[in-house]
C-alpha cells in the first residue's frame, strides 16, 4: 500500500522528533564549593515548568556538600560533576 505524504508534512514530523529528543534543560549550579545559591534553586523551578528531564552541572573543588545539596532537590534526574582543584578561585560567589 502506498501513501501520499507531503514534504511539508515530512518536514513538520521531523521537526517534532527532534524536539521531543531535546526536551530537556541543563542548569549551571552556582554555588561556593559549599552550598548552592538560591538563584540556581529557581532556576530548576522555572525548567520544570519547561517540562522534561533536568540536568544539573556541578563544577568546582571539593563540592561534594553541593552535590549532596542537589540531590534532595525535586526535579533532578541527572546530577554532573567536575571536580578538579583548577577550579580553585575560579568564581567567588
Amino acid at each position: 500500500m502506498f501513501h501520499i505524504v507531503s514534504r511539508s508534512a515530512q518536514r513538520l514530523s521531523s521537526t517534532a522528533s527532534v524536539f521531543r529528543r531535546l526536551n530537556s534543560t541543563l542548569v549551571i549550579a552556582e554555588h561556593n564549593n559549599a552550598q548552592l545559591t538560591p538563584i540556581t534553586l529557581n532556576t530548576i523551578t522555572a525548567a520544570a515548568k519547561l517540562g522534561g528531564d533536568i540536568a544539573c552541572l556541578v563544577a568546582g573543588s571539593k563540592c561534594a556538600s553541593v552535590v549532596e545539596e542537589l540531590t534532595k532537590v525535586g526535579g533532578v534526574q541527572k546530577i554532573l560533576v567536575a571536580e578538579n582543584e583548577v577550579f580553585n578561585g575560579f568564581c567567588q560567589v
